[in-house]
């Protein structure tokens, strides 16, 4: 694996942008102080340590191939192609044939995972492949500037003109896709890491698409719709089953009329009181949910110990997790959200 002096740098602050529980996993796990919650001071450490060999790059690629597809993420959900694939893509070495004739690159990762810094171009990592699912991980460079007042400076011309520096910070991301495909019961998922500055999700998506389309047609998937998902949520907990509390909704009437419910406090549900229960009662059942500002709630048989947001964004058919989590959190969250669609 070769890496330039930019990827370097740009591998370390990755580390020190997670949260402070997954950078203390890591200096845990080196041996480097966890108490350190100053991001130049954790800077630091790491650096000492990668010179001092203690630390390898390999290492940090490493953790954050396995935290980051359970941080912050943009979430599509899929049904999967119509027909059976008990004799295709359930069979180990029918998906090795296939990747071998149509995507070679792909195929040599299915023996081993590669390490990739950070590429300018969508570059797939590591494929499992089993009879239960197919799992593809990609990554790719990502830059925009983002406005951060803290920065900027006043100063004045020779001739006393006022002049003011608006700073923009150059963010520079290691962007980490999955694509997960469970062939049990044909449903997938494309996950996509945070990203900022505009950049449009759905175009992301369409990239992947392209990428796999030599191996893995993704327009014989079927993207979920969300929507009913919205209002369901909200009626369950209105019914005092709710396995959710919203903090605010809003819906789309069959004349292109939209209600909005929200509460000022993140902790109290929005339809906590008798005007917006009337509201809600008010609310056609031809109206569809177009966005769902949600917390999931611990409940017994879950996995989830605090509270987690969770945005349903209907008009995309995007999930927001808007905080990190892990693995069995996440999918059972994604499979709550499926059987309300």
């Amino acid at each position: 694996m070769k890496l330039n002096k930019k990827e370097r740098e740009l591998l370390v602050l990755e580390l020190v942008a997670l949260s402070a529980s997954q950078r203390a996993d890591f200096m845990a796990a080196h041996e480097l102080p966890v108490s350190l919650s100053n991001k130049g001071e954790v800077r630091e450490r790491i650096v000492d340590s990668i010179n001092s060999g203690d630390i390898d790059y390999s290492d940090i690629i490493g953790y954050l191939d396995a935290v980051v597809p359970w941080g912050k993420q943009h979430v599509y959900l899929y049904k999967g192609p119509k027909g059976s694939t008990k004799n295709t893509w359930q069979k180990k070495a029918w998906v090795l044939d296939l990747l071998k004739q149509h995507a070679p690159d792909v195929h040599t990762l299915a023996g081993s995972a590669a390490q990739v810094g950070i590429p300018a171009e969508l570059t797939p990592t590591s494929i499992a492949i089993t009879s239960k699912r197919i799992a593809v991980q990609l990554v790719r460079r990502r830059e925009w500037f983002e406005r951060d007042s803290s920065y900027d400076k006043q100063s004045e011309t020779p001739a006393g003109e006022p002049i003011e520096l608006r700073a923009f910070v150059h963010r520079v991301i290691r962007n980490l896709i999955v694509f997960e495909w469970d062939l049990k019961s044909n449903t997938a998922a494309l996950r996509i890491s945070q990203l900022g500055g505009g950049i449009r999700y759905e175009n992301v998506k369409q990239e992947v698409t392209d990428l796999l389309a030599s191996w893995l047609p993704l327009s014989t998937f079927s993207l979920l719709d969300i929507h009913p998902a919205i209002l369901s949520l909200v009626n369950l907990e209105q019914s005092g089953i709710g396995i959710t509390r919203s903090h605010n909704f809003e819906v789309l009437t069959s004349t292109d009329r939209s209600v909005s419910v929200s509460s000022n406090a993140s902790n109290t549900s929005a339809i906590g009181d008798k005007a917006t229960k009337a509201v809600l009662k008010a609310i056609p059942g031809t109206a569809v949910g177009k966005i769902g500002n949600f917390y999931w709630l611990p409940k017994p048989g879950n996995p989830l110990s605090g509270d987690l947001r969770v945005v349903l964004v209907g008009d995309k058919d995007r999930v927001n997790f808007t905080a990190p989590s892990n693995e069995k959190i996440i999918q059972r969250v994604l499979s709550d959200i499926r059987k309300h669609c």
